[in-house]
């Protein structure tokens, strides 16, 4: 080991909480500081009877298996083609003859900016995805102030495609309050807590990448890949998005980034105080490493425990080896973790019992593989079907057990115990029950009006600047129909932590049996009921005359009532379009207005003050329509428009 020292580097005060909060937390997560007692029996499924301290993370002891980790992700790392990872900038041994013209306040600003785009574009969106958007956006705007210089529609029109258009709008405004801020004059505050306080749109873990991937602040992050590896590392059967699960995995992912910093920098012989945590390149290698585990590795589903770097120390794992000795699938010495698997499961006191821990369904995990036909599992009788492990067997072990077939090679499991294990490992975090997807149908109306030219005209309306479609421009549209449906199972690829309808309203988790609920809807004044059953053409047709005269009512105003406009005249419905958000089924059906000839006073009037939620209207010609920035299921009934009347 060489004997050079590396410059000690000056670490910030890491995002201090209030003293109140401190003291809540020390009293609350007690049971993981090292001299807890820490059982290392795994428990035994289903019952998996443990108390709270059985939850604090061997990782945070094993050195050995952190190492194993960064070594895995230093590997891995350099396969995937991700043009937002980059090495990490040490201002102790930054030169500026190596950088370019940059110096190295520009340099942190720059990649500040690189990694805080990157995040908030790879929120809910595939990294296959990403990629090609976020070349694109750098190319297009190298800097935060070629950012806060760009108009609104370009940057809405970027971030075409992507989806949750409020991730570009939000982005936008808080480009120009950092560049036009005093203080931050363009670069992101280092500090999780400044960045939360400061930027508009970014939460405690976009904060956390910032700081620790760009600045080196061993500080942790938590999406839902780094969730779903603590969980079973911790043998954590609960829902992860509950705020006292939450609460405890922050703790869990602040005290492992600390540690894993600490047990590294100490490696490489760097002078730290006993408090300290010097910035480094770690915390990012950390936590880029946790994340990458999740999204390659320890997946929602048939997770790769054989290639796991940190399997060793993985609650979850041990819990399924042991339900595969019970079994009689492997010998009792057959593991390479951690933890105790000789030794018989310690039942804890009734009083001691986890609080966090939901009660496993014992038959996920018990039962034999389901049949192929359902027909067949009915007509057996339960003398044939073979019967789970009971909560005797459990406690005392089974009497007589077959036959173990054991693998020669420890690591080499047999298929059938593979099997159980990941399994079991599959089950951890517990799986929420969320909202099915909803069922809308709306009129998309397009309106055409003739200007003196003799040129078409169409009216379109700006959507607000909050929720899921924010800020785009679309043509008038009502919901006719709103039927919330019932549960179904979640997804984890798909627990969305800012899910939103297609109002912008959240939609939150619920575990409950939903009702169906009547919606209402404004059309000139008088408040209307969405029927139980989708309505037929008829009612459509009525509906959406109703509600274009409504709408062109208010476009108008003041100007309306002296000026006799009239009203528009329902040419037809075109047809219906599907399109599918990730919580909406929406049903598009689209309908044609002429609004007649506009006169050159009406022209000159202009549209009146825009009322309801909406910011704007506007008429537009086809060529501004395709230049305006509509999400795709607008630009689908725009399609179907101009399939049936060409250019004109």
């Amino acid at each position: 080991m060489s004997t050079n020292k590396r410059p000690r580097t000056k670490s910030l005060t890491l995002n201090q909480a209030p003293p109140k909060r401190v003291k809540k937390q020390q009293e609350t997560f007690s049971f993981l500081s090292p001299d807890s007692h820490t059982p290392l029996q795994p428990a035994l499924p289903p019952l998996r009877q443990h108390i709270s301290a059985y939850h604090r993370p061997a990782l945070l002891d094993h050195v050995q298996t952190q190492k194993s980790l960064l070594a895995w992700f230093e590997t891995v790392s350099k396969d995937r083609d991700m043009p937002w990872r980059q090495k990490w900038i040490d201002p102790s041994t930054f030169s500026k003859a190596k950088n370019s013209d940059l110096d190295l306040r520009e340099t942190l600003k720059r990649r500040a900016y690189q990694v805080w785009i990157s995040e908030i574009m790879l929120q809910q969106t595939r990294v296959e995805t990403v990629r090609a958007y976020y070349t694109s956006w750098h190319t297009r705007w190298p800097t935060i102030e070629d950012l806060a210089k760009a108009e609104e529609a370009e940057v809405l029109n970027a971030w075409k495609g992507l989806g949750y258009y409020s991730r570009a709008t939000r982005i936008h405004k808080a480009a120009k309050l950092i560049v036009d801020d005093s203080t931050m004059k363009g670069m992101l505050p280092e500090l999780p807590s400044e960045l939360e306080a400061k930027v508009p749109g970014v939460g405690r873990y976009t904060a956390g990448a910032v700081s620790s991937i760009v600045f080196g602040h061993a500080v942790p992050i938590l999406d839902g890949n780094v969730m779903r590896v603590l969980c079973r590392q911790m043998g954590l059967y609960a829902n992860m998005k509950s705020k006292v699960t939450t609460d405890l995995l922050w703790e869990v992912a602040e005290r492992l980034v600390k540690r894993v910093t600490r047990e590294a920098l100490a490696g490489k012989c760097v002078e730290m105080e006993e408090e300290e945590v010097p910035k480094s390149e770690i915390p990012s290698f950390w936590n880029q490493a946790l994340m990458e585990l999740g999204s390659t590795l320890c997946k929602p589903v048939k997770p790769d425990c054989r290639n796991c770097p940190v399997q060793e120390t993985c609650l979850a794992y041990a819990e399924g080896h042991n339900l595969a000795v019970e079994k009689g699938l492997l010998d009792v010495k057959s593991s390479n973790s951690v933890f105790d698997t000789t030794s018989k499961v310690n039942i804890p006191d009734i009083e001691d019992l986890c609080s966090y821990c939901e009660p496993m369904d014992e038959a996920e995990i018990m039962d034999e593989p389901k049949p192929a036909s359902k027909t067949a599992t009915k007509g057996k009788a339960k003398s044939q079907q073979k019967p789970g492990l009971k909560q005797g067997t459990l406690a005392f072990g089974q009497k007589s057990k077959p036959a173990p077939e054991v693998a020669e090679d420890k690591s080499n499991l047999t298929p059938k115990a593979k099997d159980l294990i990941e399994k079991h490992v599959s089950l951890f975090p517990l799986k929420v029950i969320k909202k099915a997807v909803r069922n809308e149908e709306h009129n998309v109306c397009i309106i055409t009006r003739t200007n003196p030219s003799g040129e078409n005209e169409y009216l379109i309306e700006q959507r607000p600047d909050k929720g899921l479609l924010a800020s785009l421009w679309q043509f008038p549209s009502s919901t006719v129909f709103n039927d919330e449906g019932q549960t179904a199972n979640a997804s984890e690829e798909d627990s969305a932590s800012d899910v939103e309808d297609s109002d912008g309203l959240p939609v939150k988790l619920r575990r409950k049996k939903l009702k169906k609920k009547k919606t209402k809807i404004v059309h000139k004044g008088k408040t209307m009921i969405t029927p139980q059953d989708p309505p037929d053409a008829k009612e459509r047709k009525k509906s959406a005359i109703t509600f274009v005269n409504f709408v062109l009512s208010k476009t108008y105003e003041p100007h309306c009532d002296d000026q006799g406009l009239g009203n528009a005249r329902h040419v037809s419905e075109l047809g219906s379009l599907t399109h599918l958000f990730s919580h909406i089924r929406l049903v598009m059906h689209v309908h044609t207005f002429m609004f007649g000839i506009a006169s050159p006073k009406e022209i000159a009037m202009g549209l009146g003050v825009c009322v309801e939620e909406f910011q704007k209207r506007k008429w537009a010609s086809r060529e501004e329509i395709e230049e305006e920035s509509f999400g795709t299921g607008m630009r689908k009934c725009w399609t179907l428009y101009l399939e049936r009347y060409g250019k004109y």
